[in-house]
């Protein structure tokens, strides 16, 4: 059903890791540090963070409901997630819920976008994103308690207590959050519009992580990272339609042990993780009752030689095993996969870097495409302000399991996306002030969807070709203002032009026309103005028009919800505390950002921080 409120076209950190892995020259991507912007989200999840702090595209189904991303166009499949190194997209679906990642057990967030995702994995036609943890062998004790109450029966607990050494390290995080959802909304579906109070639409979450780290020595390195995510939510109905009461359960166990060695010129690092993953959904009017198991093991051995200060090389072995068991599936299915990547980096003396890489693969026993890379960075000024950076890919996803193996309707007969990207990015960067504008342009073969066959099954198959080509533009700048305060402005700007290039479809109605909730614009701005003890905080991200039909005659308006917190702090000796208020939804915006989902209006919050710490001498 279409949304009535659709418009017709025709009407009108300190990093403790000694070396990171090898990675291609990104001409554009995103870092989001623990201290800078992260801690503002601790109580909140990963799609909060990237829907309001950068300008990439997420589509959410509502507060704690479903929340998947588009980078450049792509598909939320084609985005690949990382938790410190090792993969975690569903094997099943072949994306991941970013509603079910708390923001309180990342300490970093790197999102690669492009060719410059080539190094973390293949599958990222649209890019990739790194969550990584770490620890500080500063830290002798420190202690977080935050408490945030507010509209709608929101209720977030956080708290953590890390202590250690100058050689040892824990890190323990325990997090509860929970909502009922209950905001009043007008069903734009009815006559007249009436209030009605959103129902079926609660969210509990528990949560606890527990990190050690280790170095005896200036050459080696040990952790052993753990989390275990417990999150129970209520699926509302769209507009118009009765709810059936339906809930799903997700319940993740991540385990990470991992060695980190130098000596020398060589560098060393061990991974080997447990992932275990449950996903049980409940329809009883219906009699559905969904259940997913999968048990994946990972593995992954990187290497790198500094020949001298100018060139080096870097080597990446993975060895992955996937387990699943399905209500969908006649019997258990497996995917074994392993992959090789070889990354060669020349510089010169002035800092200019050239690097070639490759990556190959082979699942369950057949070889995938090649996949290699291209990139480089070249200084334009001998003052290094100006900076050009380039890079040149090839990429490739295999089907999921589900598209392989759901029954009625997989297909094992599908070929891998194939995906050719190249970008160009040129960056400014002068004492307080940054700016980046990288246009990019990318092609998307064997594109997967799910469509109904002659039998009434619908079943997915390799249907198009889509074109991705676009620019994003970034400013970050740095004012002094008063005595001793400080103005902080972050923006991002990104320009999307995906079609549907070509159809293995005779009558298409989709042809050169852009992909359904795809904005062609986005933008964001984050400003945050320190004086004394005070924060000011303001973000508003602009999500442009998307279209909800192939034909791109109908699509949602866009949107542009803005909040804003103010906060103050007391500090005495190694203590702290902050109290404040946020305000969500600033201008009290009634919007969708998927068709028939309402979202909230003006809603508040209340949050109190606590923090002791202490360092070693």
């Amino acid at each position: 059903m279409a949304s009535a409120n659709a418009i017709s076209q025709a009407d009108t950190l300190k990093q403790l890791v000694v070396d990171a892995d090898a990675s291609i020259t990104p001409a554009k991507s995103y870092k989001i540090t623990k201290i800078e912007r992260i801690a503002a989200h601790e109580t909140e999840n990963l799609a909060d963070i990237l829907s309001k702090e950068t300008p990439i595209y997420i589509k959410s189904y509502g507060p704690g409901s479903l929340s998947t991303i588009s980078i450049r166009g792509a598909g939320a499949s084609h985005t690949q997630l990382y938790w410190n190194g090792i993969a975690i997209n569903s094997a099943t679906l072949g994306q991941l819920d970013l509603s079910t990642l708390p923001a309180a057990f990342i300490d970093n967030a790197e999102i690669h976008l492009g060719a410059s995702s080539v190094v973390d994995g293949s599958g990222g036609l649209g890019g990739a994103i790194q969550l990584n943890t770490s620890a500080n062998f500063n830290n002798k004790l420190n202690t977080n308690f935050k408490k945030e109450i507010g509209n709608f029966g929101t209720d977030r607990t956080y708290f953590s207590f890390n202590a250690g050494t100058k050689k040892f390290q824990s890190k323990t995080s325990i997090l509860r959050n929970a909502t009922s959802n209950d905001f009043k909304y007008n069903d734009i579906t009815q006559e007249n519009s009436p209030i009605l109070e959103r129902e079926n639409a609660e969210m509990l979450q528990h949560g606890i992580k527990q990190e050690f780290y280790l170095t005896p020595n200036k050459t080696n390195y040990f952790a052993i990272k753990s989390n275990y995510i417990n999150s129970y939510r209520q699926i509302p109905s769209v507009l118009g339609v009765s709810s059936n009461g339906e809930f799903q359960t997700d319940e993740v166990l991540r385990l990470l042990g991992e060695w980190q060695h130098i000596k020398k010129k060589n560098f060393h690092h061990f991974r080997a993780a447990l992932l275990k993953d449950k996903l049980n959904y409940v329809d009883s009017i219906v009699a559905i009752n969904s259940l997913i198991n999968i048990d994946s093991y990972r593995a992954s051995y990187n290497f790198k030689r500094y020949f001298n200060h100018l060139f080096k090389i870097s080597t990446q072995i993975n060895i992955d095993k996937d387990i699943a068991s399905s209500t969908g599936f006649n019997s258990q299915e497996e995917r074994n996969r392993q992959s090789g990547f070889v990354q060669l980096e020349q510089k010169s003396n002035h800092g200019n870097l050239f690097n070639l890489a490759i990556r190959q693969e082979i699942i369950d026993g057949k070889f995938t495409p090649i996949v290699p890379t291209i990139g480089m960075k070249y200084f334009l000024s001998k003052n290094h302000r100006f900076t050009i950076n380039a890079n040149a890919a090839r990429n490739y996803k295999a089907p999921s399991l589900n598209e392989l193996y759901w029954e009625p309707g997989g297909n094992r007969e599908l070929l891998p996306e194939i995906g050719f990207t190249t970008e160009i990015g040129l960056h400014y960067n002068y004492e307080k002030l940054s700016f980046n504008i990288s246009p990019y342009y990318s092609l998307i073969d064997n594109w997967i969807q799910w469509l109904p066959q002659e039998n009434g099954i619908w079943s997915p198959i390799n249907v198009r070709q889509v074109e991705n080509k676009g620019v994003e533009i970034a400013a970050n700048k740095i004012f002094s203002i008063l005595n001793k305060g400080k103005l902080h402005i972050n923006a991002g700007y990104n320009y999307v032009r995906s079609i549907n290039k070509s159809s293995v479809l005779t009558n298409d109605n989709s042809f050169g026309k852009q992909l359904i909730y795809v904005p062609l614009q986005s933008f964001n701005i984050v400003a945050k103005l320190e004086i004394k003890k005070w924060l000011f905080g303001y973000n508003q991200t602009i999500t442009g028009k998307v279209f909800i039909d192939a034909t791109n005659t109908t699509y949602m308006p866009y949107y542009a919800p803005a909040d804003v917190n103010i906060s103050y702090s007391f500090v005495k000796n190694n203590k702290s505390a902050v109290i404040g208020f946020k305000v969500a939804n600033l201008y009290d915006e009634d919007y969708q950002i998927m068709a028939n989902r309402p979202m909230p209006g003006r809603w508040f919050l209340l949050f109190l921080k606590v923090n002791l710490n202490s360092k070693h001498d």
